[in-house]
């Protein structure tokens, strides 16, 4: 029987050339590495509700007349902030994974000429690492409400309240799986480090001319003691 299985696990791994020898299929070299993520400055979420672009949806749709008519009053700043937030199954407030991985992107692409920014694109980047998870649980304090006057992104320009979650201190754990044919996990924390210090996440975060969303790696002992 163990024969059998052998043989079998072997066929698995391999390909048929069509010209009756077997072409043998190397594995990538896939590593994980289990980090923690602790907040410098404050964390702003600005989570585009489904409800809103259905509304821009029923919109667009209705003739002309329809659309002249007042739009209704704005939700009170609590709810504004509740619905910006990114949340679980179980109503935790999460993290997208892809925000950490956009910001390790952007990040790349801020690399010195020399050394891994001269070998590492964005494409190989996207290929080779890989922020596990959908969504990430969030540690942190109570938020509060961030009030401010942005742009409203219509036509006209004007500016209009926006009420968002902010969190003073927060962390999160991230696990990253990465091909160690081109990355070492030094170079995976050293590419943490400038997304964090360079990009951020997050509303308004440093890469977007904003103070928040900054963030460094650091060790479980703080991630606990935080």
């Amino acid at each position: 029987m163990a024969k059998k299985t052998t043989k079998k696990a072997a066929s698995s791994a391999a390909a048929t050339t069509g010209v009756g020898d077997t072409l043998q299929i190397p594995g990538i070299n896939w590593k994980e590495i289990r980090l923690f993520i602790l907040g410098i400055t404050s964390l702003m979420f600005n989570r585009f509700p489904h409800e809103t672009l259905v509304g821009i949806q029923e919109t667009l749709e209705k003739g002309p007349e329809e659309q002249k008519k007042p739009r209704a009053k704005a939700l009170p700043p609590a709810m504004q902030a509740f619905r910006a937030l990114y949340l679980d199954d179980k109503e935790r407030v999460c993290v997208p994974s892809w925000h950490i991985k956009a910001a390790m992107g952007n990040a790349v692409s801020m690399l010195p000429g020399n050394g891994m920014g001269k070998i590492l694109s964005k494409a190989k980047f996207r290929g080779a690492v890989h922020v596990l998870g959908f969504k990430i649980p969030l540690a942190s304090t109570p938020y509060t409400i961030n009030s401010q006057m942005v742009k409203s992104g219509g036509k006209s320009g004007g500016r209009v309240p926006a009420h968002r979650p902010e969190f003073a201190l927060w962390a999160l754990p991230v696990t990253i799986k990465f091909d160690a044919d081109l990355f070492t996990p030094e170079a995976v924390v050293a590419l943490l480090a400038r997304a964090g210090s360079q990009c951020g996440i997050g509303s308004y975060r440093i890469n977007c001319n904003g103070p928040h969303g900054e963030f460094r790696p650091g060790a479980e002992r703080e991630y606990r003691e935080g």
